[in-house]
């Protein structure tokens, strides 16, 4: 299996499986969790809340929706206002991985489980993450994208990473991925500044006219 690690946005990105950082409610309403929901539809959390509440530690394949993937597995790692514990993220992650894997799944996006809402430290949480990955006997697995909110949060795991002498050399279809993640990313950002740039122009074109009524109210 080839472990990429990279910053970027969950939703949106292309595989056969997302992996959602769940609490047992199931209940897709903050975090990564609530990201996917609103890329996904609402027709993803109808579906998973027919098997709430979850057990502790539990894996839960859904349909994904409007994602571009087959599934979303939904990672009950943590109880409602409970933090996240070494052994309930590495029994559910562990679960959620025999899952995907019995959905005979290529490639999976994973956040950083237990790791956000679920409160659990991001330098353990990569730690127990990528260890179950070095452990893991997979049968169709190829491709194991971890996608972190920043380059910080990504950094952590090259780390931890390397600390485990786990191998980040992909091959090459999986290079082929990344750059076009790279291009999506780079477009997004263009676009914004784009978005911004027509903001400052309506606010100045705004406050012009606003001006312009203004002088025109005082000469009559």
């Amino acid at each position: 299996m080839d472990v990429i690690i990279i910053e970027g946005d969950i939703a949106t990105f292309s595989v056969d499986a997302i992996f959602n950082a769940a609490s047992t409610s199931l209940e897709m309403d903050g975090g990564v969790a609530l990201a996917i929901r609103k890329a996904a539809g609402k027709e993803v959390e109808e579906e998973v809340l027919e098997s709430a509440p979850s057990e502790l530690g539990q894996a839960i394949a859904t349909s994904a929706g409007k994602l571009d993937a087959k599934f979303v597995i939904h990672v009950a790692s943590v109880k409602p206002g409970e933090q996240a514990t070494e052994e309930n993220i590495r029994t559910s992650f562990r679960n959620a991985l025999e899952l995907a894997d019995s959905l005979e799944c290529e490639t999976i996006a994973v956040p950083a489980i237990g790791c956000g809402v679920g409160g659990f430290s991001l330098q353990d949480g990569a730690r127990v993450l990528l260890s179950e990955i070095k452990e893991f006997k997979s049968s169709f697995l190829k491709g194991i994208f971890f996608v972190l909110v920043s380059q910080e949060n990504r950094d952590v795991f090259i780390q931890k990473a390397k600390e485990l002498e786990l191998s980040l050399t992909v091959r090459k279809e999986f290079e082929e991925r990344l750059k076009e993640e790279e291009k999506k990313k780079e477009g997004e950002r263009l676009q914004r500044e784009k978005e911004k740039e027509e903001k400052i122009v309506e606010t100045d074109d705004g406050i012009e006219e606003q001006e312009k009524k203004e002088s025109d109210s005082q000469v009559a």
